[in-house]
């Protein structure tokens, strides 16, 4: 069981009580609350695949990617 904290406007982010530097914060944009997915899918053990040609991102628990 994981805590992840975001708080808007600062890059720092916590899973439970360990502090994180991240390139860039939590945003809040039209009523909405971007976050960066990719520390967030990492922080719970997720795999980060980018699909450049559809910009499409794929995220997949971690070890289930088998090797083609």
């Amino acid at each position: 069981d994981k805590q992840i904290k975001l708080l808007t406007g600062t890059t720092l982010a916590y899973i439970n009580d360990d502090e994180y530097e991240l390139e860039v914060s939590a945003e809040v944009v039209n009523g909405r609350t971007l976050v960066p997915l990719r520390f967030v899918a990492e922080a719970l053990d997720m795999d980060v695949i980018w699909h450049g040609e559809n910009r499409m991102v794929e995220l997949v628990d971690k070890g289930s990617i088998v090797a083609e």
